[in-house]
């Protein structure tokens, strides 16, 4: 099942997709005439096939970048620990889970021809290293999970600390780190630090 028919599941029930287990699973197949595009799949043409389950439980949140180079940044992802699902792959996106326990977030890349698909006409794809719309942040349990982020980026081939806050978010009871993933996306690993909303305690501390 390919990422765009898996996105076309979840919004149409009528499919009658089976999501928790996708043992079986329908096939969307568009009419030559038809560009790839999520809209047009109300006129698919569906066969059934068999396939495993990639994840359990099923994604309940997408995050959607563009890339350059999709097999780089598919590289850099999995080497931060991110799971590939290869069953919802093609040749212009690439799907992750990201690491347990957030791993009912479901990354998806995707090249720029892609990418451009999925986004209002006429608009066009930021370059992350000039302009920013969004921030990423993972919440870890301590200053070392947050620490370990940041090294296993770096060590990808990212970019660590692209912003730094005062006192590494120390002043807002935060332990705040930031890496720029191969294209300029932002990421940071945050944890609370002790008797902030449930802390980590006295390893969540800013030495």
């Amino acid at each position: 099942m390919r990422v765009h028919e898996y996105k076309y599941a979840l919004s149409h029930p009528a499919s009658k997709t089976n999501l928790s287990t996708i043992n079986t699973t329908t096939n969307f197949t568009l009419s030559p005439n038809r560009s790839n595009h999520t809209s047009n799949f109300t006129t698919a043409e569906r066969t059934t096939t068999k396939m495993s389950t990639p994840t359990d439980p099923r994604p309940t949140f997408f995050l959607n970048l563009p890339t350059t180079s999709l097999p780089t940044a598919t590289t850099f992802y999995t080497t931060l620990g991110f799971t590939p699902v290869p069953a919802w792959n093609d040749d212009s996106t690439s799907v992750l889970l990201l690491p347990a326990p957030n791993q009912s977030v479901c990354l998806m890349l995707h090249t720029h021809s892609r990418f451009a698909q999925f986004t209002r006409r006429g608009t066009a794809i930021a370059d992350p290293r000039a302009a920013q719309q969004a921030l990423f942040s993972i919440m870890c349990k301590d200053k070392e999970g947050v620490d370990g982020w940041l090294g296993r980026a770096e060590g990808a081939g990212g970019k660590r600390d692209p912003y730094v806050m005062e006192g590494f978010g120390e002043g807002m009871g935060m332990y705040v780190r930031s890496w720029e993933d191969l294209d300029g996306h932002v990421w940071e690993g945050v944890c609370l630090l002790a008797g902030v909303g449930g802390g980590a305690g006295e390893q969540g501390k800013v030495e």
